[in-house]
């Protein structure tokens, strides 16, 4: 089981929200795939202390896929009847196996990742 910080979800779970939001037509199930691998890179960025690229490595370790965690993404999402920020982040939960810790009330992340964030930064 991966643990990542309860922030990085709430992050994950905003920016799908906001990108499912902006789409007319949600039944490119793989482009939304794609958008949320670039949700996890940007939001480990953000939030600093790791590589985005190990994230992806290690959660599609966990998953023990064939093939990249973008494909089976991609398939999983075609199995969603309504897509939200909450269900892209549940399919992820459930795919990697993801736990969510909550690191001590720390709301930056650096207790988590290392280096401090603020809020008002943009991912």
């Amino acid at each position: 089981m991966l643990e990542l910080p309860q922030n990085m979800r709430e992050l994950l779970v905003d920016h799908a929200d906001e990108y499912l939001e902006g789409l007319d037509d949600l039944s490119d199930r793989d482009a939304i795939a794609e958008a949320t691998v670039e949700a996890i890179m940007s939001v480990t960025e953000h939030l600093g202390g790791l590589d985005a690229e190990e994230i992806i490595a290690q959660l599609e370790d966990e998953g023990d896929f064939d093939t990249s965690l973008l494909e089976v993404l991609g398939s999983a999402f075609a199995d969603v009847e309504e897509l939200t920020g909450a269900a892209v982040v549940k399919v992820l939960e459930s795919i990697c196996e993801v736990e969510w810790v909550d690191q001590g009330g720390d709301d930056d992340g650096s207790g988590f990742f290392g280096d401090a964030v603020h809020e008002e930064d943009e991912y």
